[in-house]
């Protein structure tokens, strides 16, 4: 409560014996008596410490872990003391639903239990309880958990194979096909280059990829009666260290254009007719 005269501020009754740190948002309203009166209003915040929870040695916890993080392994330590001694035993209470995340009772020590992955969930932020067994008072405090991307996702090509009819006519430098890979990856582990590999008939001569889009273009001249049918793959490797990498078939098939005349066997031909 307030002393209207004064201003001064009071406490009104006692908090409970087992309080935990909590604020409070008061707003004050001031008044004159001139006519017409003037007022204003200011609101501030008063935190209620209670002096009997335990006290961790941060205000915030961080910590950054690979996903490839074996199972079991520490990482990181919370710690709090309590006025009447060491009577402190430590549990997650949120921002853990799917358990991934274990922590020693009497130790505070956070242990990831289940395997993580960057690509599901790529940050934590875990509620710790530090209570007091003696008392039954208890403190709160956030750990924050930023989960490293690992390369372990390769790239994925959005069909199994590729096959598509090319007319023998096109000019060098058509596009025949654009193939397309993804990697779940993040940031440069999902970064994706393209290359072309021959199966036969030298087809990485007649055909070139952009290495960063994955479009396939044509890089000779074409012809349906030497090479109707041309099989080559395109390997897709990912940014990462170390690097991950798929490959995929493609067939290009020639469609035989009219662009040959008939061609006689021989430049003359004679004949003798006997009458």
């Amino acid at each position: 409560m307030i002393d209207q005269q004064t201003g001064t501020i009071s406490l009104k009754r006692t908090f409970e014996s087992d309080l935990s740190n909590v604020e409070y948002q008061i707003e004050i309203h001031a008044k004159d008596c001139g006519d017409p009166p003037l007022s204003s209003t200011i609101t501030f915040p008063i935190t209620v410490v209670n002096k009997a929870m335990p006290v961790f040695d941060k205000s915030f916890y961080s910590v950054s872990v690979n996903e490839d993080v074996d199972v079991h392994t520490p990482i990181i330590g919370i710690n709090a003391t309590s006025p009447d001694g060491q009577n402190i035993i430590y549990t997650i209470v949120d921002g853990d639903a799917s358990f991934q995340f274990g922590i020693g009772f009497d130790t505070g020590v956070i242990s990831v239990i289940n395997s993580l992955d960057y690509e599901e969930t790529p940050y934590y932020r875990l509620t710790i309880r530090a209570t007091n067994y003696l008392t039954g008072s208890h403190a709160e405090v956030d750990v924050d958990v930023l989960v490293q991307d690992i390369n372990d996702n390769p790239p994925v090509f959005k069909e199994m194979s590729y096959k598509i009819v090319l007319s023998e006519t096109v000019m060098i430098g058509t596009p025949a096909l654009q193939v397309i890979a993804t990697d779940m990856d993040s940031e440069k582990n999902n970064v994706v280059g393209y290359q072309i590999f021959s199966k036969e008939h030298n087809s990485t001569d007649y055909f070139h990829i952009d290495s960063s889009s994955g479009l396939i273009l044509t890089a000779r001249i074409l012809d349906h009666e030497l090479v109707p049918e041309y099989d080559f793959i395109v390997r897709a490797t990912d940014n990462g260290f170390p690097s991950l990498s798929t490959e995929v078939s493609v067939t290009v098939l020639l469609k035989d254009m009219n662009d040959n005349p008939p061609v006689f066997n021989q430049l003359l031909y004679e004949a003798y007719v006997i009458s």
